[in-house]
């Protein structure tokens, strides 16, 4: 199986022997940090220049962010209507104008524009999403001295199920290295149902066997199972 930096909810839940719901909980709970994927998304600039104010495209853009676990609670609870926040943390990176400085990317929400930003002097940085139209910062300046809501023409807010969420690969080795019992789910009133009691019992044999989730042998898969039926009766018994 090749490395990869970051793994789909979907193939991660495989990897750890869970479902896409008890990978989001685990984010929730603080045991697994959860990113937002910005492949297609951008990085603008609005600078102030000789009194105008002047856009640039950013690059590289960022590929993934890291998801506030209120957030993820959110969307645990109601996955049409979560939006999009941003854990709070701090990232060093190169200036884009002088290779040689640094400085620090602190995201932010600003409610009145529904984006995402952080400003460093005169110098406004934000997430720009594809095939979205975003007002100049001319024509949002002269909105709000108007006193006109500038929801009229800022985009919508960020829904989670609009976008691709997904987990970086040193995070999930290293909660793949924790105990087994720790990880399954306990969304069900603390109790764990018995779906999830037989995929930890599988995975837990899969391990002992010295074998990946996704790199079985078809060979050893019906040995997997005898010994399933064998150690876990009470879970596979039909």
């Amino acid at each position: 199986m090749l490395e990869r930096d970051y793994y789909a909810l979907s193939q991660a839940a495989v990897l750890l022997g869970c479902s896409a719901d008890d990978v989001i909980h685990q984010g929730v709970k603080g045991k697994l940090d959860i990113h937002v994927l910005l492949a297609n998304w951008n990085v603008k600039s609005v600078e102030r220049v000789s009194g105008r104010h002047i856009e640039f495209d950013i690059f590289p853009k960022p590929l993934t962010k890291k998801l506030n676990r209120i957030c993820l609670a959110k969307f645990e609870a109601n996955q049409e209507t979560a939006e999009v926040m941003l854990a709070h943390e701090f990232i060093y990176t190169y200036n884009y104008r002088d290779p040689l400085a640094t400085h620090c990317e602190f995201w932010e929400y600003d409610t009145q524009t529904s984006l995402w930003r952080y400003r460093i002097g005169d110098t406004i940085f934000f997430l720009s999403r594809p095939d979205v139209i975003y007002p100049s910062f001319e024509l949002l300046t002269a909105v709000q001295q108007r006193g006109i809501f500038t929801d009229l023409i800022c985009p919508p807010p960020i829904r989670l199920n609009e976008c691709a969420m997904v987990v970086i690969a040193e995070d999930l080795k290293r909660l793949q290295a924790t105990p087994i019992d720790d990880r399954v789910s306990d969304t069900a009133h603390g109790k764990k149902t018995k779906l999830e009691k037989q995929q930890g019992a599988i995975l837990k044999v899969i391990n002992q066997k010295g074998f990946k989730p996704l790199e079985i042998p078809d060979c050893e898969k019906g040995t997997i199972r005898l010994i399933c039926d064998k150690e876990y009766k009470e879970l596979f018994d039909l």
